[in-house]
């Protein structure tokens, strides 16, 4: 079944040329960063964030691919820049702009913590648990257990500490996009809509104010959003607002809301052609956001099939 599923995928990514992915990062290492690069670039053009809405228009030689990375980590700069640059491969890089700013690591970098020093998953730190609450009670439940265990995340550990602003600022210099992925890294779905507006464009506006140019993208945390935050997004002036719902991007793709692909750390070759082929029906993958297959109904209730 595996040497049948590649070979589907080889065949439908060699001869499907009218869309594109956008592929989302978070801390992959050189090793994985070469990796997904060979394996795509046997069938995408690699492209930067400022062709994006143009390539949806209008049809290469072969299906673009936009890399993307999310949170702004420190092994970004260390693992993931060297070997893009070295490869001619432009990317995105979303931060978390607090986090960037202090240091201090993000509500999954304590609960990982956490776990990995209890050696078990409590049933109050399930991911599944703790994505369905607002991040000022995430906060207070981490609160309790590294109180109790006195437990508190490394962030010297480039997969837990952010880049720097100074960091971020070479990045771009280096012909990187730098985009905003709010300033504290919430479920915005899960806030009220006061606090996930002040996210939203507080990190935009921070991102426009270090880098000293305005922010171009934005890309939801989990990938959780609904149309009204996607299109107050894009009413912070960003071009481009990305979710994490897992198909190609065409000609009718809006870009207050576009799609992307996950790729993790353990995914060798094959799963990755996988993954990116089963994505172009726009129907079979799941969202990794926890919303299953909703975004289905939704394009289909909206005409964009």
């Amino acid at each position: 079944m595996g040497k049948f599923l590649l070979g589907l995928a080889k065949f439908l990514l060699g001869n499907y040329f009218s869309k594109g992915i956008i592929i989302g990062n978070h801390i992959q290492d050189r090793y994985q960063v070469t990796l997904e690069v060979e394996t795509l670039g046997q069938y995408f053009e690699f492209i930067h964030h400022d062709a994006l809405t143009g390539r949806m228009a209008m049809a290469g030689k072969r299906p673009f691919c936009l890399f993307t990375f999310d949170d702004g980590k420190k092994i970004n700069v260390l693992e993931a820049v060297p070997v893009l640059e070295k490869l001619g491969v432009p990317a995105v890089f979303y931060l978390v702009t607090d986090s960037v700013t202090s240091n201090l690591p993000l509500w999954f970098d304590r609960r990982n913590a956490i776990v990995k020093d209890l050696g078990m998953i409590p049933e109050e730190l399930k991911p599944e648990r703790l994505k369905k609450m607002p991040l000022a009670q995430i906060h207070a439940q981490l609160d309790q257990f590294a109180e109790k265990y006195s437990v508190c995340p490394d962030t010297n550990d480039p997969c837990v500490g952010a880049m720097s602003w100074d960091e971020a600022r070479m990045l771009q210099k280096k012909g990187f996009t730098i985009g905003a992925h709010t300033r504290n890294h919430p479920i915005l779905t899960n806030e009220s809509l006061e606090e996930a507006k002040g996210e939203i464009g507080g990190s935009i506006a921070s991102v426009t104010r270090e880098m000293g140019h305005d922010c171009v993208s934005f890309a939801f945390p989990n990938g959780s959003y609904t149309n009204d935050l996607a299109r107050f997004a894009a009413s912070c002036g960003v071009k481009t607002v990305m979710t994490t719902d897992p198909i190609w991007v065409g000609a009718s793709a809006e870009p207050w809301h576009l799609p992307r692909i996950d790729i993790y750390n353990h995914y060798d070759p094959q799963k990755i052609l996988i993954k990116v082929a089963a994505a172009l029906p726009g129907c079979l993958l799941k969202n990794p956001n926890g919303t299953g297959r909703a975004y289905v109904k939704v394009r289909w209730f909206h005409g964009d099939r």
